[in-house]
């Protein structure tokens, strides 16, 4: 029987020929499946990012905003301690992973994250501690009715997917999509792609920029009704007729302090 890495390690198995050990290659002409592509993330409209996040319950409306507005995983959300919730930050060293405690992701991972100014992130904290009857240093922000860890899938199947399909949103948002709207976000108001890259604790800026940073319907509409105004106001006498007038931010509902129209 050949392992199921053995498709990923000729050269083992080559090294094997020439110690005599092996006089052929098992894994020479093995197919493997196909990868699976990634499903692509998904990016919210402000206004149905706060549909969202009025409708949720809790605690994943608590969580979705630490997500979105704090920048952290999923996995360290679940994994956060009152003891590493400070006056002006929050100190990011685990993360609980497939029904186990762990360190960060990765080094750059371990991070402080500032609470923002305008209160949102101490809100939702404060919010939670009122309603914990787990409040020791060591206890976990959000946790189950024996102060266990909460699992994702239980909250994805349970609040996130039903609250997502009853307001007619995407059925792939999960809470991955959350940090890309976060850096979608951040970088549609112009904060430098290092600022992002520390925050969400990310090695390069390259991750930042290329997996998570995109572009969602409305901005691009945005965008290019200026670009429309703007570079062909000197081509066509009637650019701006030609280029319309919409402006899909009149009413921009999400978190108006944090995110600027």
């Amino acid at each position: 029987m050949i392992p199921p890495t053995a498709g990923g390690s000729p050269t083992v198995f080559n090294q094997g020929k020439v110690w005599g050990l092996l006089t052929a290659n098992p894994t020479q002409g093995v197919r493997l499946p196909r990868k699976k592509a990634r499903k692509p993330p998904v990016v919210l409209a402000k206004q149905d990012i706060r549909r969202l996040i009025d409708e949720l319950p809790e605690p994943t409306r608590s969580i979705v905003t630490l997500v979105i507005v704090g920048s952290l995983r999923i996995g360290e959300v679940t994994a956060l301690r009152w003891g590493r919730i400070h006056p002006d930050r929050i100190e990011v060293v685990e993360r609980f992973y497939e029904g186990e405690f762990d360190d960060a992701k990765t080094d750059a991972g371990r991070r402080s994250i500032p609470l923002d100014s305008f209160g949102i992130l101490r809100a939702v904290l404060d919010v939670t501690w009122q309603t914990s009857k787990y409040r020791k240093p060591e206890d976990l922000v959000f946790s189950n009715r024996r102060g266990g860890p909460i699992h994702r899938r239980r909250l994805l199947r349970r609040q996130l997917k039903p609250t997502a399909k009853k307001l007619g949103l995407p059925a792939t948002v999960d809470f991955r999509s959350f940090r890309t709207m976060h850096s979608s976000l951040m970088s549609s108001v112009g904060v430098r792609s290092e600022v992002t890259r520390d925050n969400m604790g990310h090695a390069t800026v390259d991750v930042t920029e290329n997996v998570h940073n995109k572009t969602r319907w409305e901005e691009r509409v945005e965008r290019s009704e200026h670009g429309c105004r703007q570079r062909l106001a000197g081509v066509y006498a009637h650019a701006g007729s030609a280029c319309g007038n919409v402006n899909p931010f009149v009413n921009p509902l999400f978190l108006d302090k944090f995110v600027s129209a």
